[in-house]
């Protein structure tokens, strides 16, 4: 019964804060969201690989900028990735373009009526948006089909931005209840994680993000089910979490790494035992279509890409490297420092600061996830699912390759965005670690003895989560940005 119920009471709650988050929230005010668009709008006419974009020669160079201006300050003469797009987008952007980073600035009724009067031109015109460019097309299908056909229709370009936002949402919440449905071990967890103000606030984003981390908690389900079946992994299984790792890898390269749980999982497959070769082969396999395809992306993406320059720091990947390369223990030491310097506002971040991260929530609204949470891994930790925890070796492969993915992320930024030699990594988000807390919770060990109130008192937690995202959050927003 429980498998059932968790996921049907899912469904509606998840939808409705979600809905109203997106509502409170106004248009390109969650991270990078107007490039998001704009990538979107560019895959919706059949443009599947962004382009190099000379600004100073666009009929417009402001407009042209503003997508790479906003999020990451304006650079004079900055070599930028891109393309063509509806004119009336960059128009619809410029509305709301002061509001990231400007807490004391709100969105007005006079800033909708200006959106609202704004149709889409016919008339294509370059943008710059290097962050978004060079991504893969596979997760902007939904929103760039719901922007076609809303064009198509004649909805003007806010309400198709809506539009997309809630499809995003549909999207997300649907692969979330699936992955409830089929989750055995850290179910009451993976329900905190999937009601958080970060993952409800990013599903219902135009950004493909929600769909990514409502993705890897199906791959986490996939892994739960499969350790606690004597069958293990079918091919449809393997399938499954191949797809997901492909997804999370295209999206983020580092993310290939997380198809190493396959292997780390004791699952049984078609083709033997757990501990059997053949087995362990064909689950390290689930690696090699994701790992081509995120190559054979970033080959195809190279001769487009440009490398990220921000107002006060000139990021050198060569220099970078190089200096890595000859103080390999420099690394460590940074990570170390990075944890210590941005470890609590990273975890922060995890929980819920929205807008550009310069919305943080009230504290109530962090204590209530971090006891959901805990509440929730002593339930699944304590047998919860009346199965035993999985064995020390699998646990300990699982956080090698856990903390090898961080460590991954960490490398691909400071190579990226932080000046060489920097103490710390720069550009490390909390949403970044999202897909790699839910995919640990199929090696969840056993942390306390069972207890028949862990049940009850993780169902509570989650109840005051709920509760806490449904009144706090929606009233931060609200003195934020204004009543929409």
């Amino acid at each position: 019964m429980r498998r059932r119920l968790l996921p049907a009471l899912f469904v509606p709650v998840a939808l409705a804060l979600g809905l109203l988050l997106a509502r409170l929230t106004p248009p390109f005010q969650n991270p990078d969201e107007f490039a998001h668009l704009l990538r979107a709008e560019q895959v919706s006419r059949g443009i599947w690989l962004g382009q190099r974009v000379d600004c100073a020669a666009a009929p417009d160079p402001g407009l042209c900028r503003l997508s790479d201006d906003v999020a990451f300050g304006v650079v004079p003469g900055r070599a930028t990735t891109g393309g063509m797009v509806d004119a009336g987008l960059l128009e619809l952007a410029a509305v709301y373009r002061d509001l990231p980073f400007q807490r004391d600035r709100k969105a007005t009724p006079a800033m909708a009526d200006a959106a609202m009067r704004i149709g889409w031109t016919g008339r294509l015109h370059p943008a710059a948006f290097t962050n978004t460019a060079v991504y893969p097309p596979l997760l902007y299908l939904p929103a760039a089909a719901t922007l076609g056909t809303a064009r198509m229709a004649g909805m003007p370009p806010p309400s198709a931005f809506r539009l997309a936002r809630a499809v995003n949402l549909l999207i997300a919440i649907g692969l979330a209840a699936l992955a409830l449905h089929l989750c055995g071990r850290g179910r009451a967890s993976m329900a905190v994680l999937l009601v958080l103000p970060m993952t409800l606030a990013l599903g219902g984003s135009i950004a493909p993000d929600g769909m990514l981390i409502a993705g890897a908690a199906l791959g986490a389900s996939i892994l739960s089910r499969a350790m606690q079946r004597e069958a293990g992994l079918s091919w449809g299984a393997i399938l499954g979490f191949g797809a997901v790792v492909l997804a999370l890898a295209l999206a983020r390269p580092p993310y290939l790494l997380l198809g190493l749980l396959a292997l780390a999982a004791p699952a049984a497959t078609p083709l033997g035992p757990a501990g059997s070769w053949p087995s362990r082969l064909l689950r390290l396999a689930v690696l090699l279509p994701a790992g081509l395809a995120a190559l054979g992306w970033m080959a195809t993406a190279a001769p487009v890409m440009v490398p990220v320059q921000l107002p006060e720091v000139q990021p050198d990947l060569t220099a970078q490297a190089r200096f890595l390369l000859e103080h390999p223990l420099r690394l460590p030491e940074i990570l170390a420092r990075t944890a210590a310097v941005s470890g609590a506002s990273i975890l922060r971040q995890a929980i819920g600061v929205l807008g550009w991260l310069d919305t943080p929530l009230p504290g109530l609204v962090y204590l209530a996830a971090i006891m959901a949470l805990v509440l929730a891994l002593a339930a699944d930790g304590g047998g919860l699912d009346g199965r035993p925890g999985p064995e020390g070796r699998a646990v300990l492969l699982a956080a090698v390759v856990l903390a090898g993915t961080v460590t991954a992320i960490a490398l691909a930024l400071y190579l990226s965005y932080s000046p060489v030699g920097h103490p710390v990594v720069q550009g490390i988000q909390g949403r970044y670690l999202l897909p790699l807390l839910l995919l640990a919770l199929p090696f969840l060990p056993r942390l306390v003895p069972p207890r028949p109130w862990s049940g009850p008192a993780a169902g509570l937690g989650i109840v005051a989560l709920i509760l806490c995202v449904g009144l706090l959050v929606p009233a931060r927003l609200i003195t934020r940005y204004g009543w929409p």
